[in-house]
Order: structure tokens, then sequence, then C-alpha cells
């Protein structure tokens, strides 16, 4: 894989394949972002000293092959079959070694290693975390936030689940990573909602105009959202989606307020277990068929609890973390 992302940073003559598999690795695990937004930062801190180990590299190449052309034919193929890969490993030394003698030099600056901070919000809770910019972020249930201890050369931050972002306004531009997109904007604020188990990402914009582009750099595909329009990613589609949304009932939940509108039972518990880390078990239960619309300002569970069960004439006992619902008798 280290080949794969230093070919695709210097020279992103990749392959189809390739493409896909170094795409694959990155969606696997955001910690492999981590390594290949660092590895980019690295190679873009000082482009001259990194072009002249390049150049370097080359003359390596060209003057071993050079110098073995009394070699059997076979062993100078197997050299020009694997030379990108030692071109690639030298590179790797060379670049290493150029950074670290220019960060000794005067006005040359080198990126460092910056901390990064994780942000975990649980089931049946809200988090407010403000980042070293100013911006602040809140964290719906379920949630987790990724980010630098503090911004150098670019504002990122990787997001798996929900949440609200007030970004501040600055000339460096402020990236959100979360699931399959890439959410980029200056100042703004938005929602973004990416859990695992949600068939699309969703990006909905307040104010301001945000950038969105797939994770995957294969595609060539980056839309513009602007305040009022929602964009949704994803469900086995490579396009994506553009509309209008209600935002009392898309960012409500920022307000500690709960905003059911035309939403099926199953939508509303599935909701109702992320806010109040609680599992449903459903006996003979009611239909699923029928939606439901209503709106509680920071409710407690029995509030809605009692609510659901008059629309829906079910009964329903809550035992700790657990509620059971059946049928009336």
């Amino acid at each position: 894989m280290d080949e794969l992302m230093l070919r695709k940073i210097l020279d992103d003559d990749l392959s189809q394949a390739e493409e896909t598999q170094l795409s694959d690795w990155l969606r696997e695990d955001h910690r492999n972002r981590l390594i290949f937004q660092d590895l980019k930062a690295t190679f873009s801190c000082n482009q001259e000293g990194i072009t002249q180990a390049k150049n370097r590299v080359w003359q390596l190449l060209d003057h071993k092959l050079v110098l073995q052309q009394d070699r059997p034919s076979g062993w100078i193929s197997a050299f020009k079959k694997y030379g990108l890969q030692v071109a690639a490993l030298v590179l790797v030394g060379l670049s290493v070694i150029f950074l670290q003698q220019s960060s000794t030099e005067p006005g040359v600056g080198v990126e460092s290693s910056i901390p990064m901070i994780e942000k975990a919000c649980p089931m049946g809770q809200k988090l407010t975390v403000k980042l070293s910019d100013g911006s602040v972020v809140k964290l719906n249930a379920g949630s987790r936030l990724l980010t630098p201890e503090v911004f150098e050369h670019e504002r990122r931050v990787i997001l798996e689940g929900e949440a609200f972002f007030d970004v501040t306004k600055s000339e460096l531009p402020f990236i959100v990573e979360a699931r399959d997109l890439e959410v980029t904007v200056l100042g703004t604020s938005f929602n973004i909602r990416a859990y695992k188990e949600a068939k699309k990402t969703i990006v909905a914009v307040a104010s301001g105009l945000v950038k969105v582009s797939p994770l995957d750099e294969s595609k060539s595909l980056t839309r513009e959202v602007q305040p009022g329009q929602m964009l949704k990613y994803g469900g086995g589609q490579s396009y994506m989606t553009v509309s209008g949304f209600d935002q009392e009932a898309m960012l409500a939940w920022k307000d500690n307020k709960l905003v059911f509108k035309d939403r099926s039972l199953y939508g509303i518990l599935n909701e109702l277990h992320k806010w109040y880390d609680v599992n449903f078990i459903i006996n003979d239960g009611p239909s699923y068929r029928k939606n439901f619309s209503g709106k509680f300002n920071n409710p407690t569970l029995e509030e809605v609890m009692k609510s659901l069960s008059f629309a829906y004439d079910f009964k329903y006992e809550i035992n700790e973390t657990q509620i059971v619902i059946t049928k009336p008798n």
C-alpha cells in the first residue's frame, strides 16, 4: 500500500484497479485516511526539495541501468519491472533525509507531528466540541469526531455519525471526511448525517456554501450545496441528489428537540434508540405502516412513549434500558 500511496501523491498514475484498491483501504479505517493525508502534507510542505529528490532517484536509476548493460538481459528486465518500486523506496529515504536536513535550516518549515484528539458521544447524549480555530461542533448520540489538537496547513476532521458544524471563517478550508464523502467549506453552518448503518450520507446546509465530493478520488463528481439544500449520496447509487429539506425536522436535534414529520414507527424507534440509549422489543405490536408527526421540546422518554402509544394503540413497559411494546388486551 505504501507504493500506491506514493504513486498517487507524486504522479497520480494509478490504474482503475489500483485506484479501487487504494480507495477501499482508505475507507476501511479513518486511521488509514490520516496516514494518507499526513503523507500528502509531508510531501507538499517543500515541493522544491521533493522534486530534487525525485530527479535524483531517476538519475540513480538510469545510471544503474547503464552500469548493468553487460549483465544478462533477464536481470535488466527484472530491474525495469521492479524499477518503480525501487525508485519509490529510494524516494522515501531521500525525501525523509531532505526534510530532516531542511528542518534545521532557517526559514524552512516542516510538517510537525500534531496530536490527534478523538471526541466520542455515547448513545443517549449530546456533546459540544470547540475546535482550536473557534469552530463549534455539536455531536449527536453515537457519534465520533477525530480532530488535530491544532490546525496548521488545513482544517481537516473526520466524522462518524451525525454532527452540526458552525465553522469559523478562515482562509484555510475546513474539510470534513464523513463516511464516503468529503465536505469542504471556508465558513458556514451545516449538518452531516453519516451513521455506518444508514443507507445514505446526508449533508444539509443551514448557511454559506458547501462543496461535496466523494472520498473515492477516482470519481470526478463534485457538487455545490447552497443554504436550504440537502445532498444525499450512497445507497448503491454512484451519483448525488440535491433537494430542499425541512430545517426544523433535520436540525431540531441540536436544540434538544424531537421533531417527527410523517415518520414511520420504525424510523422513530431507531431515533429514540440513539436519543435515550434504549432498546425496543415488539411483541405482537402495532403496524409499521402508519406514519406519525409530532414535536417534543427536550422530552422525557415517558412523554414520547405516551404519545406514540396513543397514536398507535399499543401498551409499553419500560425496564431500565429496555422497552417492551405489546398490543392492548
